[in-house]
């Protein structure tokens, strides 16, 4: 099976499937906070593309984050994985 992760951030080239998962757990460890309409309405301006995730079997708690928890919170974490990659390239 297979997700996005939406890309606000200019990167040169993304990394593979595996690395997005990692920073997935990550993000989903740290507890973030849930974004606000208004700033969910400013991410969304900044969209610039999607990364394809493949899921396996063993990714049973990234399936339930992409298929159950609110916008709100699973953009909170696509932010947070977008500065990440932007870390990385520095």
């Amino acid at each position: 099976m297979q997700r996005s992760v939406p890309i606000f951030v200019e990167v040169e080239s993304l990394p593979r499937s595996g690395v997005f998962k990692k920073l997935l757990r990550e993000a989903l460890s740290l507890g973030l906070r849930p974004l606000s309409l208004e700033e969910l309405k400013e991410l969304r301006k900044r969209y610039r593309g999607r990364k394809r995730v493949y899921l396996t079997e063993k990714d049973k708690d990234l399936e339930e984050f992409f298929t159950r928890a609110p916008l709100s919170v699973q953009y909170a974490v696509y932010l947070y994985v977008n500065n990440k990659l932007v870390e990385g390239r520095q």
